[in-house]
């Protein structure tokens, strides 16, 4: 029984590799990739908090989150990337605010269709293992 419970441990590990290491098609998980990225970080998430509320100057970010400024820069530009903020110059200052768009996005992307899109082989290799 011992040696049954390893070898399926062993089994399931194996196909849990080799869906990882699975080439998906990059342009249809590639917004969710920056998704997960961009909201790995609980900064990030405070300051989507933060803009979710009003717009901000890179400062005024940084003197309620207790960071300095370049901490705020190099989170503000990951979730630029992502769509999640947009930016605009006010003389030498940036100033920050939450982009629905890109929310929106993201919520298109995290339906269960879009998610069983990605890869259909996957899907039907984890029925068969049903």
């Amino acid at each position: 029984m011992l040696i049954n419970n390893q070898q399926e441990r062993l089994e399931a590990q194996r196909r849990f590799s080799a869906a990882r290491i699975k080439n998906f098609d990059l342009e249809q998980d590639e917004v969710l990739l920056r998704f997960g990225r961009a909201f790995a970080d609980p900064m990030r998430i405070r300051i989507l908090a933060l803009l979710a509320s009003r717009s901000m100057f890179g400062q005024e970010l940084a003197e309620a989150l207790g960071v300095t400024t370049p901490t705020i820069s190099h989170h503000i530009s990951l979730l630029k990337r992502v769509g999640l903020i947009n930016v605009r110059r006010e003389n030498s200052y940036r100033h920050y605010e939450l982009n629905p768009d890109g929310l929106q996005t993201i919520i298109e992307n995290l339906t269960v269709e879009h998610l069983r899109g990605l890869d259909p082989s996957l899907i039907a290799e984890a029925e068969s293992l049903e």
